[in-house]
């Protein structure tokens, strides 16, 4: 879905599409907190999956669009040096996750994973909000 949502970043705007991306996310794993209430078993396994697809998807509404916003932000001179706090904030997030994670599992339970990632993925499309450069220029 990469070559897709590059397609919308372009004809939307990459902050809308990051956005709609994050919405879309958020309300999905809002469904997945829902549906084990209503859903039997099997039911529920199957509609998960699919939640899970689509949601592959929204992110990479979120994922394709992040570094060319960055890379538009920043001077030819200091692309390298972006780009570089750009992939360490990805790697240092991508290594310390998992640990908090499975500490954050450990002290609430797996039932509050869901809920608690709700809440950071609605702050990281308000702080995307903030933004207000990255979208293409013409003759970088």
């Amino acid at each position: 879905f990469s070559l897709p949502a590059g397609f919308i970043g372009a004809k939307l705007g990459r902050r809308r599409t990051m956005t709609l991306g994050l919405v879309v996310i958020v309300a999905l794993l809002a469904l997945v907190v829902y549906l084990p209430a209503v859903l039997g078993v099997e039911q529920l396994v199957a509609a998960i999956q699919a939640i899970f697809l689509l949601l592959g998807f929204a992110w990479a509404l979120v994922n394709v669009n992040s570094l060319p916003t960055v890379v538009d932000m920043t001077t030819r001179e200091k692309l390298g040096t972006h780009t570089g706090l750009y992939y360490f904030a990805s790697q240092t997030a991508a290594i310390t996750g998992p640990p908090l994670a499975g500490l954050f599992i450990d002290l609430a339970g797996y039932a509050s994973l869901f809920p608690f990632s709700i809440v950071f993925l609605a702050l990281s499309a308000l702080t995307l909000q903030r933004v207000k450069r990255g979208e293409p220029r013409k003759g970088f």
